[in-house]
């Protein structure tokens, strides 16, 4: 991974002035899930529509029980990153970070959830 693509000032991931760009969580999830982790890392992890933080979410039938994910949350900042089970293009992994968040009104992560659905539903169902 380049340096250049994170900066970690209080290694909790919780400093305002952390930074990783989209491109390196991807990397280091690629190498999360190398064969003598992968079974470490899917258990550990929320199942959509299964198990932990994913439970209630991502329920539809061609997102449910495919995504292995952690989301996270400080202020102003939503992420969900993680690995994307496919029919045609096995595991993908992908992380959907959204910066400068100011929905907090009623049903904001519900919002928020539909479009990140929207995208891996995309990816999903890709020829």
């Amino acid at each position: 991974i380049d340096p250049k693509t994170l900066t970690i000032v209080d290694g909790s991931g919780l400093s305002a002035y952390d930074r990783i760009t989209p491109r390196a969580l991807v990397r280091i999830l690629q190498y999360d899930r190398a064969p003598q982790r992968k079974a470490i890392v899917e258990a550990a992890l929320p199942l959509s529509g299964v198990r932990g933080t994913l439970k209630d979410r991502f329920r539809d039938p061609i997102l449910r029980g495919k995504i292995d994910a952690k989301t996270g949350s400080v202020n102003h900042v939503r992420t969900l990153a993680g690995y994307l089970q496919t029919e045609r293009h096995g595991t993908v992994t992908f992380a959907l970070l959204v910066n400068d968040w100011m929905d907090r009104g009623p049903g904001a992560m519900k919002r928020l959830d539909a479009v990140r659905g929207a995208i891996l539903r995309a990816i999903a169902t890709a020829p």
